[in-house]
């Protein structure tokens, strides 16, 4: 967890610092922020939260089959949540949430809702806390209060400051510092989320003592079953 509080550090720093040198002097170094961006698609920041969000996913799938194997009963909610995070891992390369901003019933807002994917963020974001709140409850009280608290900071980053974001858009324009520097707050707050979350998946594999074996039978090699 710390590797990743230091590394979004050192992402947010070099961002902030080269949006703000860039702002005042006229100078950019468009060669090195195209590459630390953290609102840029196409950069090194947007791969590292694609890997996380994919090891997340992975996580919960390993999860889901450890509890198939004890015949647990929220087998189904682990894997629910592994497909969470593979979407999750796609949306940030293929933007869905964007594409799900066209939808004619979420344009033409203003404000905080100027970017109208955030309702029906939201909205997904509703259903699926109720669709686990009963998955939380029955959860140890050290994995559901680092699930709330990893699931609290990535939709701080993801929805509240998006809709900050949305505003800001509205009223200075996308080019201006402050919104690259809330931005950069943004995307700091989704690494932190997403590493936390990773955190959490991996302390329940390490606390169910969980061991999965690769083995290689000639030219052919599998993955082994979960052993307790």
């Amino acid at each position: 967890m710390m590797f990743g509080v230091g590394l979004t550090a050192v992402l947010l720093a070099l961002h902030s610092v080269l949006f703000i040198v860039g702002h005042r002097t006229g100078h950019w170094n468009l060669g090195l922020l195209e590459r630390v961006n953290l609102g840029e698609d196409l950069a090194a920041p947007t791969w590292i939260a694609c890997a996380v969000l994919a090891a997340c996913a992975a996580a919960a799938l390993l999860i889901w089959k450890s509890s198939q194997a004890a015949a647990e009963r929220w087998g189904a909610h682990w894997l629910g949540m592994a497909a969470l995070f593979f979407l999750a891992s796609l949306d940030e390369i293929a933007r869905l949430h964007e594409w799900m901003g066209e939808a004619p019933a979420l344009r033409g807002r203003s404000g905080v809702l100027n970017y109208g994917w955030v309702i029906g963020g939201i909205a997904l974001l509703g259903l699926t806390f109720l669709a686990y709140f009963p998955f939380l409850r029955a959860l140890d009280r050290r994995t559901r209060n680092l699930m709330v608290l990893s699931a609290a900071v990535y939709f701080s980053g993801a929805l509240l400051f998006e809709m900050l974001n949305a505003w800001t858009a509205e009223r200075m324009t996308e080019d201006s510092l402050r919104y690259a520097l809330q931005t950069g707050v943004e995307e700091s707050f989704e690494f932190l989320g997403a590493f936390l979350f990773l955190f959490t998946l991996l302390d329940v594999l390490e606390r169910r003592g969980t061991r999965f074996l690769l083995w290689v039978e000639g030219s052919g090699g599998g993955v082994g079953a979960p052993t307790p």
